[in-house]
């Protein structure tokens, strides 16, 4: 892999992972106050039948939920119709979705 070169490489990884440790909590936290535990799961469960037994989300599912938060509603801000609002609706819940690493 890369090496680091000097201070360059030192101080990368002296941002990087402060910045990593703080995104990972504002998504807990955010998810801690608008999550939907049950829904979230049970979308989990719809898409992939292999997760028979999961009773609780991911950092994956939790993230997700961050997303289409974010994205949906910035998206959907000025809708000029029912239809096209719901193919929008469609195309941005395909692009919420990140593949899975396992």
């Amino acid at each position: 892999g890369p090496q680091p070169r000097g201070q360059r490489g030192a101080k990368a990884v002296q941002r990087t992972v402060p910045f990593v440790f703080v995104t990972y909590a504002l998504i807990h936290l955010w998810y801690l106050q608008h999550g939907n535990v049950a829904a979230d799961v049970q979308a989990v469960k719809a898409r992939s039948p292999w997760h028979r037994h999961k009773t609780e989300p991911s950092f994956y599912d939790m993230l997700r939920a961050v997303r289409k938060a974010i994205c949906i509603p910035l998206f959907l801000q000025d809708p000029t119709s029912e239809r096209v609002q719901q193919k929008i609706e469609s195309v941005l819940e395909f692009l919420c979705e990140m593949p899975s690493a396992a």
